[in-house]
């Protein structure tokens, strides 16, 4: 019994060491993290506004962060992150939208579909379609409908918000 106890104490003092280094490692990395990965969203910003814009800027509305970009100080367009239901998760989706409120380009961010199938949804054959065709007219991926209406339906979603933050400042 002696044995047992002894050996709960090691194992107690174990887990509470590695939980306090985890939680100093995540401490010390997670503000460089969020960097990293707004650093990221900005450079696709620039690649959604098809190069419209010479600055981008971080906006919020009602909590919601989106990106305004500018040329020579006047509006060039909107960047805004939405998400649509998947086959495998949510597909994150940046879409890119010109001040005349269409669609310049998307591009998906992140997503866990079927590798051939839901994930052609990020490939050019499909994201392009975006340019020339209002949302409900884009061809979905034959045997990838799924993840092909989740794209679809995060580029709606970026179009309503586009809607209520195109005349913010």
């Amino acid at each position: 019994m002696k044995k047992l106890a002894d050996y709960a104490l090691r194992l107690s003092i174990v887990c509470v060491a590695a939980s306090g280094l985890l939680a100093l490692v995540y401490q010390n990395t997670s503000g460089r993290i969020d960097e990293n990965i707004t650093k990221e969203k900005l450079e696709k910003a620039r690649i959604v506004l098809l190069g419209r814009a010479d600055e981008i800027k971080i906006m919020e509305y009602e909590g919601t962060e989106y990106f305004r970009g500018f040329a020579e100080g006047k509006p060039a367009g909107t960047v805004i992150e939405t998400s649509g239901a998947g086959y495998g998760g949510p597909v994150r989706v940046l879409s890119g939208i010109g001040t005349d409120g269409k669609i310049l380009d998307i591009t998906v961010l992140s997503h866990k579909e079927t590798p051939g199938l839901g994930s052609k949804a990020a490939e050019p054959a499909f994201k392009d379609q975006f340019r020339t065709k209002s949302p409900g007219d884009v061809d979905t991926i034959t045997s990838a409908t799924i993840s092909s209406k989740a794209v679809i339906s995060a580029v709606e979603e970026a179009l309503v918000m586009y809607e209520k933050v195109k005349d913010a400042r």
